[in-house]
């Protein structure tokens, strides 16, 4: 056993269920939290400290696995901080998402008896990820260790598909033989998956210094990827204060047959494509099955949901604060929606006063959930359906308090696993008065 600086010793732990971010939860003088646990496991704990009356402790020697663990298949596991449940058996992962987000309902929200209507596991274990951001550091590149800001090198990620793999092996060995300048913070990848070419947003700290040796790198890029037969869509280079410095090409093709969405580079869009297409085809079979004719689709992003239901005959307007996604929206196009750039909270306050209201509101805000000015401006809307799509059920429960507080009622919820191999998953929530 080991203790922290402080001397603190516990003896070995029983893993009895795993919570939210992903750590197991064991017994000892206390809460004891230690990632990278199964339920079952024997295990003993190491580096132990105590914050606010309860421990936290890294995983020491495993003295007996649950029955959920598994070997993880990737070489990296444990010190990568990409995933955290890659040691957990694929059906565990979905049961504990489903009751990782149901206690958030009962515990945060007050939501008693809560479960959902459906959930729905990903086809795909590994290979899902469209979109990566890798970190830049030192000479470094890859992700971040597990809980610090230190840079884990691989050479290939279990969870992107294999164009990404090639890409980001590509900018390695450029790297290797050209240092990445220093000002360089990170480069997101992204690759389509209607026709496999990729895109890259690179972020700069400075904005002139090494600006004219980055665009050399994105030509070098360009070259190295075509001898793959990877096409490269576009690239944008911005500083770390979001102004574009250089940009070429253009976005990448998303979306399925008959319902296409553009995503520039560093545009934000579901990287699980077959899980998105089940969260929007029950998204939109909501909406019909409720006869929505006109409906807010807040933070709609490059159009994910807003498109689709347009081309199902519903009337749009979708609202989102990237001025690049809105771009990537309106370019595609539909007959029926209308893109506002503007802020969610700000459009809303605009309405005040408005005779005439949505039939239903869609909201899909960032992991941080809703504002508390933007939950009470819906409390006090004339709207008879609330569709709330988010991707972390603690602010999820929070807003949905408020929500029913102020006369909405959750009519029914549905999991969907778009992130396997880690704790986090898409839950869809659809509210009535």
């Amino acid at each position: 056993m080991t203790g922290n600086k402080e001397g603190k010793l516990l003896p070995p732990i029983r893993i009895e269920k795993l919570v939210a971010g992903g750590a197991g939860l064991g017994f000892s003088k206390g809460a004891v939290f230690i990632p990278l646990t199964a339920p079952g496991d024997l295990v003993v704990p190491e580096g132990v400290r105590k914050a606010k009356g309860v421990f936290f402790a890294e995983p020491g020697t495993l003295l007996e696995p649950g029955s959920e663990r598994r070997e993880p298949p990737c070489p990296w596991f444990g010190e990568c901080g990409g995933c955290l449940w890659m040691h957990l058996d694929y059906p565990s992962q979905v049961r504990w998402k489903e009751a990782i987000s149901s206690e958030a309902f009962s515990r945060i929200g007050n939501f008693r008896e809560f479960r959902f209507e459906s959930v729905w596991p990903s086809s795909m274990e590994t290979g899902y990820r469209h979109r990566a951001r890798l970190q830049v550091s030192g000479g470094k590149v890859g992700f971040f260790r597990r809980g610090t800001r230190k840079v884990v090198e691989w050479d290939r990620c279990l969870l992107l598909p294999e164009p990404l793999n090639v890409a980001f092996g590509v900018l390695r060995s450029l790297f290797r033989q050209s240092p990445p300048p220093i000002g360089l913070r990170s480069c997101e990848g992204a690759v389509s998956p209607v026709d496999g070419s990729v895109s890259f947003h690179w972020v700069l700290d400075g904005e002139r210094v090494f600006g004219k040796e980055l665009r050399r790198g994105m030509d070098r890029l360009e070259d190295g990827l075509a001898e793959h037969s990877i096409r490269v869509a576009g690239q944008v280079l911005r500083s770390s204060k979001g102004k574009v410095l250089a940009a070429r090409g253009g976005p990448l093709r998303m979306g399925s047959p008959g319902s296409e969405l553009l995503a520039s580079p560093g545009v934000f869009f579901q990287v699980n494509p077959p899980v998105n297409r089940a969260l929007v085809g029950r998204t939109l079979d909501v909406l019909k099955g409720r006869g929505i004719s006109w409906l807010l689709d807040l933070y709609c992003g490059i159009g994910n949901f807003s498109i689709p239901a347009a081309l199902a005959g519903i009337r749009v307007d979708g609202v989102e604060s990237n001025p690049s996604a809105v771009r990537d929206a309106r370019t595609v196009g539909c007959r029926n929606c209308c893109f506002h750039s503007a802020d969610a909270g700000r459009f809303l306050n605009g309405m005040a006063g408005q005779t005439e209201w949505w039939d239903a509101v869609l909201v899909d805000p960032p992991r941080t959930g809703l504002s508390l000015q933007l939950t009470r401006r819906l409390v006090k809307a004339p709207v008879g359906t609330l569709i709330y799509v988010s991707c972390d059920p603690g602010t999820l429960a929070r807003d949905l308090a408020i929500l029913t507080e102020g006369g909405y009622l959750v009519e029914k919820a549905e999991l969907f696993d778009m992130f396997p191999q880690t704790p986090h998953g898409e839950i869809l929530v659809v509210m009535g008065r």
